[in-house]
């Protein structure tokens, strides 16, 4: 993590690639919940594409909600 406390690109592309090997959820799924095209998202992976501000926000949050609620605890309903 940087100093000012913000995840690098790089570092949010590692903690997709473990959230994937962790959770078991594919990569079409996860763009889903995202709201990434999965192309883009396997480009991400693969590293033929960065992600744009906006989507290392998003992004992020996700990685964050993962976090604070891992799989098969209550996660909130962001829908509403």
């Amino acid at each position: 993590m940087l100093e000012s406390g913000v995840i690098s690109r790089a570092e949010l592309i590692k903690a997709l690639e473990r959230y994937l090997e962790e959770s078991g959820e594919s990569e079409r799924s996860a763009a889903s919940r995202i709201g990434v095209n999965r192309h883009t998202f396997h480009r991400w992976l693969s590293g033929e594409e960065s992600p744009k501000k906006g989507e290392l926000a998003v992004t992020a949050v996700f990685l964050r909600l993962f976090v604070a609620f891992p799989q098969g605890a209550s996660r909130p309903n962001l829908s509403a």
